[in-house]
């Protein structure tokens, strides 16, 4: 009986530390409306998100980036996932950021290898994918 409360001991740890790490990788902001889109990205396994602030920070695995020092940071998870195929990258820019902001991270993921970058959208009716 013992080993068996340990285990369950131990899934409720994990499940607690995954959860507080998919908390990290999404912030609070105001998407950009659109018609259309792919779909809820919510429950996609995506393992690099960007979060841009309306000040134009962004933020990455919890840690704040110029968008200088951001291709050093993006290098380093690529060499992690390089046994991917083609590793995605989400951009979720508050609806305030310049586009040109925007578009400047989409080369940077670009340039440092991962093969998807995608921009979050949040649905005309109110829905967040």
């Amino acid at each position: 009986m013992a080993p068996l409360i340990d285990v369950v001991f131990l899934l409720i740890i994990f499940f607690m530390c995954v959860s507080q790490f998919t908390r990290l990788q999404v912030e609070k902001l105001q998407l950009p409306e659109a018609d259309s889109g792919e779909g809820n990205l919510a429950n996609a396994s995506i393992p690099c998100v960007l979060n841009v602030r309306e000040d134009g920070r962004i933020v990455f695995d919890g840690r704040t980036y110029s968008i200088a020092h951001l291709p050093q940071a993006l290098q380093n998870r690529y060499k992690v996932l390089s046994a991917e195929n083609a590793p995605a990258v989400v951009i979720r820019g508050d609806r305030r950021v310049p586009w040109k902001t925007a578009s400047a991270l989409m080369e940077i993921c670009a340039a440092q290898g991962f093969g998807k970058v995608r921009v979050a959208v949040q649905e005309k009716s109110g829905k967040q994918p």
